[in-house]
C-alpha cells in the first residue's frame, strides 16, 4: 500500500471515528450539550485537528444524523429478514412486518434524540428533510415494489405511493418520537397505518 492510499484510509477511519463518538455524546448530551473540544479529545485530535474532517459543529452533526439513520435502516433489513423468513417474498403479512420495523425505530433513544428531536432543529426543515428523506424514501419505494410484483398497484404509481406513505412515516415518527408515552403512541399509530396501506392497497376502487 503507498503512502497516499495509506493517509486515505487512516483519514476515513478518523473521521468514522469522530462520527461514532460524536453519536454517543449527541445522543447523551443533546447538541448544544456535546462540545467538539469534548468529540475531539475522545478521539485523540486537537479540535483543529477535527476541522480537517468536518467544517464545523453542524457538519459533523449532519454526517451523524445520516449515520443514524442508515444505522437504523440496516437493522430494520436485517430484522425483516429473520423474521419474515418464514413468509412469502412478496406477501402481505411481509410488507406489515417491514412497517412495523419503521416504527419501532423511532423508539430508539439516540434515533430519537438525534434524528427526530434535535435534527429539525439543528439542521433546519430543508435540509433535514433532504438528510432523511433520500435513503428512506428508497427503502419505502421497494416496499411499495412488493405491491407494484403483486399486481396490485401500476408501475407508473410506485414513485407516487412511496412518496405519500414517507409522509405518512415521517409525521408518524415525528408523533411517536415527541409523545409523553412513546410506545402507546406508536401502537396506536401502527395500528392506524395499518388499516390505511390495507384500504389503499387491499381494496380497489369500483368500476364506473
Amino acid at each position: 500500500m503507498d503512502v497516499k492510499n495509506k493517509k486515505v484510509l487512516q483519514s476515513e477511519a478518523t473521521r468514522a471515528e469522530l462520527i461514532r463518538v460524536a453519536s454517543d455524546l449527541f445522543a447523551e448530551r443533546g447538541y448544544a450539550g456535546a462540545s467538539l473540544e469534548d468529540i475531539a479529545g475522545k478521539v485523540g485530535l486537537t479540535k483543529g485537528a477535527l476541522y480537517h474532517h468536518f467544517r464545523d459543529k453542524r457538519a459533523l452533526f449532519e454526517a451523524v444524523v445520516a449515520q443514524v439513520l442508515e444505522d437504523d435502516l440496516v437493522r430494520i433489513q436485517v430484522e425483516s429478514r429473520r423474521v419474515t423468513s418464514h413468509l412469502e417474498e412478496n406477501s402481505w403479512d411481509r410488507l406489515m412486518v417491514l412497517t412495523d420495523l419503521f416504527l419501532a425505530g423511532f423508539l430508539d433513544p439516540r434515533a430519537r434524540r438525534i434524528v427526530w428531536v434535535d435534527g429539525p432543529a439543528v439542521l433546519g426543515w430543508e435540509r433535514w428533510h433532504h438528510v432523511v428523506s433520500e435513503p428512506t424514501l428508497d427503502r419505502i419505494v421497494a416496499i411499495v415494489g412488493v405491491m407494484e410484483e403483486r399486481g396490485v398497484i401500476e408501475p407508473r404509481m410506485r414513485r407516487p405511493l412511496a412518496q405519500l406513505m414517507f409522509g405518512a412515516v415521517q409525521e408518524a415518527g415525528m408523533a411517536i418520537a415527541h409523545a409523553p408515552d412513546r410506545e402507546a403512541r406508536r401502537a396506536e399509530l401502527a395500528s392506524a397505518l395499518r388499516w390505511m396501506l390495507e384500504t389503499l392497497f387491499r381494496r380497489r376502487p369500483s368500476p364506473r
